[in-house]
C-alpha cells in the first residue's frame, strides 16, 4: 500500500469525499460509525498524518501559545521561573496547546520604528502601533 500524503490522497483511496474524510477523523456526530471505523483504518494503514497546517487554517487555531521572557540584569536566573514555566506548560498541554518561550531584551526587538517594516532573519515583520483609544 502507498502512504497517504494528504486528506485528498486518503479520500480518493475510500472513494469518499475529503469532507467525509476530514469529518470522520475528527468524529464528527454526523458520521456513521461503519465509516468511522473504516477511515480511521484506512488512515492508519496508509500512514496519514494530519497536516497542522492545514488544520490551523481551517480552524482558525494554531495550537500554540507564546510568551515572551523579558532578560533584566540577571538574565533568567530567577528561583521561581522553572516551577511557572513547568505549571504553565503542564496546563497548555492538558488543553492540546503547546507553549513556545521566547527571551526579549528589556526594551523588546527594536530594530525599526512603529509601523515600519522590520527584517528579523528570514521574515518580515510589523511593528504595531500602539493602542490608544482606552
Amino acid at each position: 500500500m502507498s502512504k497517504a500524503h494528504s486528506l485528498s490522497d486518503l479520500s480518493r483511496h475510500l472513494g469518499l469525499s475529503p469532507a467525509t474524510v476530514s469529518r470522520a477523523l475528527a468524529q464528527h456526530e454526523a458520521i456513521a460509525l461503519k465509516t468511522l471505523k473504516r477511515v480511521a483504518k484506512a488512515a492508519q494503514d496508509l500512514g496519514y498524518v494530519p497536516n497542522r497546517a492545514a488544520q490551523a487554517l481551517a480552524s482558525g487555531r494554531s495550537g500554540y501559545a507564546g510568551f515572551l521572557l523579558p532578560l533584566r540584569g540577571r538574565g533568567l536566573a530567577d528561583p521561581f521561573l522553572g516551577e511557572f514555566v513547568s505549571g504553565l506548560t503542564e496546563g497548555f498541554t492538558a488543553k492540546g496547546v503547546e507553549l513556545l518561550l521566547s527571551a526579549v531584551p528589556p526594551r523588546g526587538l527594536r530594530t525599526a520604528p512603529i509601523g515600519e517594516p522590520c527584517n528579523i532573519g528570514a521574515r518580515r515583520w510589523h511593528r504595531a502601533q500602539p493602542d490608544r483609544t482606552g
